[in-house]
């Protein structure tokens, strides 16, 4: 079974957060102190989510694409903490971005940004008292979404849910490879007027 680590308490040191291989499914290999995940090249449906919950306050976080396979087959965001991890990206419970840059969020396809490649990176904000969620990728919000006032969001969930980061595989044709960020000092875009790193 998997764990969550508590949230550290308000106005202390960032806890750096990383994947769980406790709460996984399928195989996946960890790097880089576990922050790295890559699926083995096979077909089979897959996920892997992080070690910590958060369920109040405005969080942020971002992951990077550290390998992507020619069909796109890289997926990541956030998740609920009881999601299916073995139905691939369209399922509940679910908010992704492809690697081909479409979105889906609880089984819901908003629209798309760009397609991804090697080395970009997928925004991730989270309202949970309001239940939004904003998703972007190189420094773009989707759909001119602003998390830090409130509008034109990705998607929406129940307020208060708890979500944790994720990134999912879907029939992929090779090894995709995500890298979970979450202390501030390394994030590459500038976290929303308002929120906290996911690691606070």
């Amino acid at each position: 079974l998997g764990f969550c680590k508590p949230a550290p308490a308000a106005g202390s040191a960032e806890d750096d957060i990383i994947w769980n291989t406790g709460d996984m499914s399928g195989t996946w290999t960890l790097s880089d102190s576990d922050h790295t995940a890559t699926a083995p090249n096979d077909s089979n449906l897959r996920g892997i989510r992080a070690v910590t919950s958060r369920n109040s306050g405005k969080k942020y976080f971002e992951i990077e694409v550290i390998a992507i396979p020619n069909d796109g087959d890289w997926a990541a965001g956030f998740s609920t903490t009881n999601s299916n991890l073995s139905t691939g990206i369209n399922d509940t419970g679910i908010y992704i971005v492809r690697g081909t840059g479409a979105i889906f969020m609880n089984a819901s396809n908003p629209g798309s940004l760009s397609a991804l490649v090697a080395g970009n990176k997928i925004m991730v904000a989270i309202d949970f008292a309001a239940g939004k969620a904003w998703m972007g990728r190189e420094g773009t919000w989707f759909n001119s979404g602003d998390p830090a006032a409130g509008t034109n969001e990705t998607g929406t969930f129940t307020a208060s849910t708890a979500m944790m980061p994720t990134m999912r595989t879907d029939n992929n044709a090779g090894s995709p490879a995500g890298k979970l960020i979450t202390l501030t000092a390394d994030f590459e875009f500038t976290v929303p007027t308002g929120f906290d790193s996911w690691a606070t």
